[in-house]
């Protein structure tokens, strides 16, 4: 397969956000792995690779901000066009050997953007495509292509409702676990047929779209890389890790270690590693502008430790509001004085306004705020 991601979704380079999203639907449900279950080995594997080619095309190609890096620079536009000593893909544990320390020119990527693209993050990009309220809207359909997507949905337990009032083309996923009731709650109420309580439609679709990403508010998703700390078993401290599960009874994150085993840990005895973050506004010129490779925050100095900017392989200490942490980041707000009951919580970060020193946060209810780059910190 092409190695070009316009190739790969077999559209022109000057496809509109619309188009992309057409070309996306039609070939991940062609080339889904629920859907090449009976295949064989060769032809699965086939399949599979293909839906990550076009799972990473996709989730570049539709983000303003990666298309434009891609268009300029291809994918070596997306890695920050900056020399890697030993680069690590993280499509497996296995790529994660001498991370502790992460070297100099070390270039840490959870997935995507040009790095490379493992199955979960595809699958994951999957059900953030088809799984909101409007998994149809806009996106264009066909009959072979709807009938293979409700295929993939009844494989994985999920469940296809078809209303009446939606227009056609249209269906909303549900998954195993969730009720009647819940479900009708989701739809404004029972009436399935003309749906007469559902005339603001587009709107009801948004909200359905915001809250499905308020979980990474409060929980570090699957693939997030993170660095050990403050365990009894002081062996393992520094180590880096990633983020397999979280379990909400217990509290407690499954994470991947170096050598394939698994644990459970506190949010406490992680941090989060951040890759690929830009340095701003220091005194020392030469390093303003520059993407280092991996920042961690060590609240107790109320510093970023950031590795990738020195050839000697030292890291370096910044302030936060010296670090530019890039979009979907998972932060905490701090030293908000005009609003200090925000204090202590989690946000999101949604839009980066550098030349102003702000970012756009979204809360776990939605709520958005410009916060100053020195208000929050990644946790």
């Amino acid at each position: 397969m092409s190695d070009d991601f316009y190739n790969i979704l077999g559209i022109s380079r000057s496809a509109t956000p619309e188009e992309i999203k057409k070309a996306y639907r039609k070939l991940a449900v062609k080339y889904h792995p629920d859907k090449h279950g009976q295949d064989s080995p060769k032809e699965k594997e086939a399949a599979e690779q293909k839906f990550k080619a076009v799972s990473e095309a996709y989730d570049t190609l539709s983000d303003p901000e990666k298309r434009k890096l891609y268009d300029q620079f291809g994918k070596e536009g997306l890695n920050g066009g900056m020399p890697t000593g030993g680069t690590s893909g993280m499509g497996g544990m296995g790529g994660m050997g001498g991370m502790g320390g992460f070297g100099p020119g070390v270039r840490v990527h959870v997935s995507g953007g040009g790095a490379g693209m493992d199955n979960a993050r595809a699958e994951e990009i999957f059900r953030s495509f088809f799984g909101g309220g409007d998994p149809f809207g806009g996106a264009g359909s066909d009959s072979e292509t709807e009938a293979g997507l409700q295929d993939i949905f009844k494989r994985s337990g999920f469940q296809s409702m078809r209303m009446g009032g939606m227009g056609p083309g249209m269906s909303m996923m549900f998954g195993p676990g969730m009720d009647m009731g819940m479900r009708q709650g989701m739809m404004g109420g029972s009436h399935m047929g003309g749906m007469p309580e559902m005339p603001g439609m587009a709107g009801r679709t948004r909200r359905a779209r915001a809250a499905a990403n308020t979980d990474s508010c409060e929980v570090l998703p699957p693939n997030t890389l993170v660095k050990l700390c403050d365990l009894s078993k002081s062996e393992m401290n520094g180590q880096t890790a990633k983020v397999k599960s979280f379990d909400r009874a217990q509290q407690r994150y499954h994470v991947v270690l170096q050598n394939g085993s698994m644990i459970a840990v506190k949010l406490s005895n992680m941090r989060q590693v951040v890759p690929e973050v830009r340095v701003v506004g220091t005194s020392k010129q030469a390093l303003n502008g520059r993407v280092a490779a991996s920042a961690v925050y060590d609240s107790a100095s109320k510093r970023y430790q950031v590795e990738g900017l020195s050839d000697s392989g030292k890291t370096m200490a910044l302030k936060p509001e010296n670090v530019v942490l890039p979009c979907q980041t998972r932060v905490r707000i701090e030293g908000v004085q005009s609003r200090p009951a925000l204090n202590g919580k989690t946000a999101q970060v949604i839009e980066v306004d550098e030349p102003h020193g702000r970012y756009v946060v979204k809360l776990p209810n939605n709520e958005q705020m410009s916060l100053r780059f020195g208000a929050v910190a990644a946790c």
